[in-house]
């Protein structure tokens, strides 16, 4: 059986890395808060994706992750997207390799809700914006710890 692969911020890169460096031994991969070097993209064959990511990513930018997904939509021979649930998108292909989007303000809450649900069953709520939003807001309490 085929492995699946599953990396979170830099683990996420280094998803994109196996895929270009051992893609023939994953059936599928899931980076989350990830975007692949370019260089990589040679070396990648169409497989199953689903990315994770936060548009409010301060350190793995939003901007970043968008472009990664648009050349595994090229790679994996996509159509456009549908919705696919609730902050998910299905890019279909003709060759059997989807690539999967989750998408939602934050990414680290989102990726534990998302794993408790597949993994457990567990179905998590996940407030969409969550600190970001809270944060924001001068009349909302926050304790930093300083």
């Amino acid at each position: 059986m085929m492995g699946r692969l599953l990396g979170h911020s830099n683990g996420g890169g280094f998803t994109y890395l196996l895929w270009a460096a051992r893609g023939d031994v994953f059936a599928a991969v899931a980076p989350c808060a990830a975007a692949a070097r370019p260089e990589f993209k040679q070396h990648m064959k169409p497989k199953p994706v689903l990315h994770m990511a936060g548009e409010n990513d301060p350190l793995v930018k939003f901007a970043w992750q968008q472009r990664t997904i648009d050349e595994l939509r090229k790679i994996n021979g996509c159509g456009e997207g549908k919705p696919w649930g609730e902050h998910c998108t299905m890019y279909p292909s003709k060759i059997g390799t989807p690539v999967v989007t989750y998408c939602t303000g934050g990414v680290r809450s989102a990726l534990l809700a998302v794993l408790l649900e597949a993994r457990l069953g567990i179905v998590a709520a996940n407030y969409d914006g969550s600190l970001w939003e809270w944060s924001s807001r001068d009349d909302l309490p926050l304790e930093t710890g300083r």
